[in-house]
């Protein structure tokens, strides 16, 4: 029987796959602007955002998707490190994640997680 459950358990994980479809990792420095292109089933809409201070183990972010503007504050706690936000639906995600801050060089680092969306990263010569 334990084979079984063994079996069933290891052919689950790899029939289902991962949770998010794509994941990016970025640091960023103060002010400085992450922009991602984010396309759904109904229209496309831009992902911006910027973190301004650092005080107490609290990150403070703007965060702007599709023109509606959001400041949020993570810290490195487990439960207090992310945010998720609604695309389209119940089912389409938008997820950033604050993984660490680099004191000396003041830079902070995040995992940008999307599900049941395409995203692509802007570059900074695109904007131009």
């Amino acid at each position: 029987m334990s084979r079984f459950l063994f079996l069933l358990l290891l052919l689950g994980g790899t029939l289902f796959g991962r949770y998010w479809d794509y994941e990016y990792e970025i640091t960023l420095e103060k002010d400085e602007v992450a922009e991602y292109l984010i396309t759904d089933r109904v229209r496309e809409k831009t992902f911006t955002f910027r973190w301004t201070l650092y005080i107490n183990n609290g990150l403070i972010l703007v965060v702007n998707l599709d023109g509606y503007p959001y400041q949020k504050i993570l810290y490195k706690d487990y439960n207090r490190n992310s945010f998720q936000m609604k695309l389209h639906g119940k089912r389409a995600l938008l997820m950033v994640e604050f993984s660490e801050f680099d004191v000396e060089n003041k830079k902070a680092s995040f995992l940008v997680l999307v599900k049941n969306s395409s995203v692509e990263p802007v570059l900074e010569n695109e904007l131009l």
